[in-house]
């Protein structure tokens, strides 16, 4: 008797169903142009009457952030999720129940608390000191100031990226009675101890396997004052243009290992994360994780993107076939 081992075999096309924005036209595009089947899905209608699909990319994540207050989302995600239940061959990017972590900063600190990552040079990376500060909750009486105040909410909105360098308690106190902020109004506020790092941000973008690194301007240096105010909203910082040093970047190796811890943790395949290196060491801090970014400044993304996709679904039929699916 003779044993056939059964391998999955690469798609030559794929059918794939999206919902994302304009910035995933110039994929659309390319995809189109190599032979695959690019469908713009309508989550009003049936999903089953708008194609058979290999994969399914989104980028939902204010509909995932509504799903506990706006039935229109719920439903909309509910219709994902069950067609993928359908069709166990279809692809998912990435599931909604993971993407939610990256819509709730709160969430988001529970699964990154205990990060620690490190080789043997001396570098590590790991998450800065994080408190989650209701309106009628204490401050941690060791918690250090200066601190970035940012809302629960990251789901993209505009009020998501609403944030306050705050300077003291008695300025998160003042932030906290402010009305006209998300970070007022009573609601929960996520405090982020603020590391100076000569205003330079290590943006990540992780495509599965693939992971690409670049820099860009950010916050400048704080020296603790009793001139600075009690908490002032990033709208109204100016960048630190004229303090970025030559950067100390992180080992690719070493962001190759957070990136694949990250991928375990969140179980994403298409994030960033935003990287800041303490001045004048080897200590490297995750500051922010968010779900399917812009991939600006990245090489020939069209290209990666699609064989990202063939491997990502080739090796979800390798899964299927080893299953008897």
């Amino acid at each position: 008797m003779t044993i056939i081992e059964l391998e999955a075999q690469p798609k030559a096309s794929l059918i794939v169903g999206y919902i994302c924005d304009k910035r995933f036209d110039v994929i659309v595009k390319h995809m189109t142009m190599d032979g695959h089947q690019m469908v713009s899905l309508d989550l009003t209608r049936s999903l089953d009457e708008q194609g058979s699909f290999d994969v399914i990319v989104h980028k939902l994540t204010k509909v995932i952030g509504e799903v506990n207050t706006s039935v229109a989302s719920s439903n909309k995600i509910r219709a994902i999720d069950e067609y993928v239940k359908r069709h166990p061959r279809c692809l998912l990017l990435d599931s909604p129940s993971s993407v939610a972590t990256t819509t709730d900063r709160v969430k988001l600190d529970q699964k990154l608390q205990s990060l620690c990552i490190f080789d043997d040079f001396g570098n590590t990376i790991r998450y800065p000191k994080t408190v989650i500060v209701s309106s009628s909750g204490t401050l941690d009486p060791k918690f250090r100031f200066p601190a970035v105040a940012k809302p629960q909410n990251a789901d993209g909105s505009t009020e998501s990226h609403d944030m306050a360098m705050v300077f003291s308690e008695r300025g998160l106190k003042e932030l906290q009675s402010n009305e006209a902020s998300i970070l007022g109004r009573g609601n929960t506020v996520v405090l982020q101890e603020f590391i100076n790092h000569d205003a330079v941000l290590h943006k990540i973008y992780v495509m599965g396997d693939h992971v690409f690194m670049g820099t860009r301007p950010s916050l400048p240096n704080v020296i603790a004052s009793e001139n600075n105010p009690p908490f002032e909203f990033f709208g109204r910082i100016s960048y630190g243009e004229d303090e970025r040093q030559a950067p100390i970047v992180p080992p690719m190796e070493l962001i190759e290992q957070l990136c694949s811890e990250l991928r375990n943790r969140l179980g994403l395949n298409l994030f960033g994360v935003d990287v800041i290196t303490k001045s004048a060491s080897k200590e490297h801090y995750v500051i922010d994780v968010n779900y399917f970014p812009s991939y600006a400044g990245m090489p020939q993304i069209p290209l990666t993107f699609e064989k990202f996709l063939l491997k990502s679904y080739t090796n979800l039929s390798a899964v299927q076939l080893a299953k008897g699916g």
